[in-house]
């Protein structure tokens, strides 16, 4: 062999062992990059059930909140219902008067009726 396809030779040989050796830098960056990827699927399954019965307790409150205003509406209802039933006659008497199917003398009352079967929307009561 001469001098010059020694130097080939270990020229080939430089090569064939750098091409051997850039390849670990690239299998470690893929090795980080699943250690990584595993890290954070690790960390987003431990906190996912926080974060969804986060979620759950936020929209229970949120309906409590509704059925708090409507329970608060319907107690201004009665409340002012039952302001007007101790201070005002008249609508006591109102009451009263439906209730109990009283009327004054010469008056005709009438009731809507929503029975489906019924020709007439409404019918007098006495």
């Amino acid at each position: 062999m001469t001098e010059m396809e020694m130097e080939r030779t270990k020229l080939r040989s430089f090569q064939r062992a750098e091409q051997r050796s850039s390849i670990w830098p690239f299998l470690n960056r893929i090795l980080l990059m699943l250690i990584l990827m595993v890290s954070g699927a690790l960390v987003y399954l431990m906190y996912y059930p926080e974060n969804a019965r986060l979620e759950d307790l936020r929209n229970k409150v949120q309906k409590l909140r509704e059925q708090e205003k409507q329970v608060e509406l319907e107690n201004r209802l009665l409340q002012r219902e039952i302001h007007l039933l101790q201070t005002d006659p008249e609508y006591l008497e109102l009451i009263a008067r439906d209730k109990l199917d009283l009327m004054k003398p010469g008056e005709t009352i009438f009731r809507l009726d929503s029975r489906p079967d019924s020709s007439s929307s409404f019918y007098p009561v006495r």
